[in-house]
């Protein structure tokens, strides 16, 4: 999705703009406040996607990228709306140097126009990177930990062994399937599912 910013002046040929890349991962993400950032930083377009951060490609981006002249700048809220990680970021940085173009990140307050700016940016994913290393790590080791303890993991079972001979017993009595599955709160496959496993 692209739309152009409230006021923005049209691109005459002459000087620089700025490009905005919106990109939110869940359903529950609002776009809206990276959005009205972007009006506040002046961007000229605006491009937004509803994506997973590990999704390979990224129309939206690349269509944003392909907007970009010689100058312009590319408006993200975060460094991690631009980037997956440390390579894919050095990879996008180098595609906008070989436009002449350069990264605004609101978040972290970085113009990689700035080289100091642009070390700063690599310092930040790499360390995000780290971050999720180590996350996925303590994770494995808690689950590890767990199952040690004898904790059943994964999801929780709607019906009980007790509860499913028991609905076993109400349909061979004649009672019929919805009525079983709404006397126990569930839907027809996941009962008849629950059925086949005492049976």
């Amino acid at each position: 999705m692209v739309f152009e910013t409230a006021g923005a002046p049209p691109r005459t040929g002459k000087g620089s703009v700025k490009i905005g890349y919106i990109r939110v991962s869940k359903e529950t993400q609002n776009p809206d406040m990276q959005a009205r950032a972007m009006r506040k930083a002046g961007c000229h377009r605006v491009f937004r996607e509803k994506i997973s951060a590990t999704a390979v490609h990224r129309p939206q981006l690349a269509r944003a990228l392909e907007c970009l002249n010689k100058g312009d700048q590319l408006v993200v809220w975060k460094l991690d709306r631009f980037g997956r990680d440390l390579l894919e970021y050095l990879l996008l940085q180098r595609e906008l140097g070989e436009i002449g173009a350069s990264l605004i990140s609101l978040t972290e307050n970085l113009r990689t126009a700035d080289i100091m700016d642009s070390l700063m940016g690599q310092q930040r994913m790499l360390w995000n990177e780290v971050e999720l290393h180590n996350i996925r790590l303590r994770t494995r080791a808690g689950l590890a930990a767990a199952k040690e303890r004898g904790v059943k993991l994964g999801r929780k079972r709607k019906l009980s062994e007790r509860q499913a001979s028991a609905a076993r017993r109400l349909m061979d009595s004649g009672m019929k399937a919805e009525a079983v599955a709404q006397k126990y709160g569930v839907g027809r496959a996941t009962l008849f599912r629950y059925m086949r496993s005492v049976s």
